[in-house]
Order: C-alpha cells, then sequence, then structure tokens
C-alpha cells in the first residue's frame, strides 16, 4: 500500500470542524491491515497515521468498527463525522480528500483444482464468485456486478469477511473469492490458516482510497 501524507487533508477537517469539536469519529471495517483492532494491532497502517496527523492539529480520532455497509449508511444518516477509507464508487454523496491516502489492489483466488483464470471479460462459466456486500472492487467487476444477469454471485454481509471469504472457498462454498491482496496475506498468516491449496488466479488494477467527511 502506498500511504500518501498529503496536507490537502487537514484543510478537509479544519473547514469542517467548529472550534468546539475536537474529537472526530470515523466509520471503518476491519479490513487488516489497512483498517483493523485485532490482539492489540491499534487501527492498523491508515487508522494509526490518521490518528498522528489529527493529533498534531489538535483533533482526536475516535475510530469505530461495523460491518462495511453499515459503516457507510451511518456516515450517510450523519451518525458519525465521515468514512475512514472509501472510493468514490462506495459513498459518493460524501465530500472526499482531494488526494488518495492510499491504494488497494484486489485480486482473485480459487483452489489450485479450478482451471479458471482472470481475464476482462469476466466470464466465470458455472464457478461462484463471493464478494462483500457494498464493496467497490474496481472495474470491470463493479460493472459485472450491477449487470449481474448469470447470478452466479455469491454476497457476504457482516464481521470478520476475510477469513469468512476463505473458508467458502475451502469448504466449497464458492469457487472464486476476490480481495485486496494484502488483506488476504494478512489474514492467512493472523489466523494460522492452511491455505496450501489456495492460488491467485488473477487481479485488477490498482485503485486509490480517500478520507472522508460528511460535512
Amino acid at each position: 500500500m502506498k500511504i500518501h501524507l498529503m496536507l490537502c487533508i487537514i484543510p478537509l477537517f479544519g473547514t469542517s470542524l467548529s472550534h468546539a469539536q475536537k474529537t472526530l469519529t470515523l466509520a471503518t471495517t476491519h479490513w487488516c491491515p489497512y483498517t483493523c483492532d485485532f490482539n492489540g494491532d491499534k487501527h492498523g497502517i491508515v487508522g494509526e497515521i490518521m490518528t498522528s496527523i489529527l493529533h498534531a492539529q489538535g483533533i482526536n480520532l475516535n475510530i469505530e468498527y461495523y460491518p462495511w455497509s453499515r459503516a457507510i449508511r451511518l456516515a450517510n444518516q450523519n451518525k458519525v463525522d465521515g468514512l475512514l477509507t472509501s472510493t468514490l464508487e462506495e459513498s459518493p454523496n460524501l465530500i472526499f480528500s482531494t488526494s488518495p491516502i492510499g491504494s488497494y489492489q484486489m485480486c482473485f483466488y480459487s483452489k489450485d483444482t479450478n482451471t479458471w483464470l482472470y481475464k476482462p471479460d469476466l466470464k466465470f462459466g458455472s464457478n461462484k464468485l463471493a464478494i462483500v456486500q457494498d464493496y467497490s472492487y474496481g472495474e470491470p467487476l463493479d460493472s459485472y456486478i450491477n449487470e449481474d444477469k448469470n447470478k452466479n454471485l455469491l454476497f457476504m454481509s457482516g464481521e470478520d469477511s476475510s477469513s469468512r471469504l476463505i473458508r467458502m472457498l475451502q469448504i466449497g462454498r464458492s469457487d472464486i473469492i476476490i480481495e485486496d491482496k494484502k488483506v488476504i496475506q494478512w489474514t492467512m498468516i493472523k489466523n494460522n490458516l492452511d491455505t496450501s491449496h489456495i492460488k491467485q488466479v488473477g487481479c485488477l488494477d490498482e485503485q486509490p482510497f480517500f478520507l472522508v467527511v460528511v460535512f
């Protein structure tokens, strides 16, 4: 992941916070190593950096964790001050930092016995693809999800999505999963998962994510 410590992040909050407001509450989801609170790992790479940047400006950062669909809904309802990370497609009604604060890359994974490989035409055949509800994966998958006519998508919501995706693949509930490559690596290592029979079968282009506020 590339973290861009852009000075434009501070004006984003400086013009939004009142003089009396010293705490900013951002919603996110457990998406280690980017954003997470796991066994003492406080808030992941992005959370730690943003906490440090805002602290230098006299602003305390409060990070709350939810399933991703709920985090987006809370931001759209003005029940939190923003989202710690988001893409333009996931929350188009909110205010974004003018430059991305990082990037991610989604990759497909299958069992080693599966011969499917990623191609931009996204022909899955009889394979079932498991995805997380309300995630933006980047093109061409986002368009495919919105136009899914073959109904070969398995939508998942709730907590601990990355390890659950891997489990779905292991037990045969899905034939293919997709997740950021660093998130998959972190999940496999931290949960001591036997992934010897899982292989990467292609990746989408790297995508930016942003800091988002509701003001």
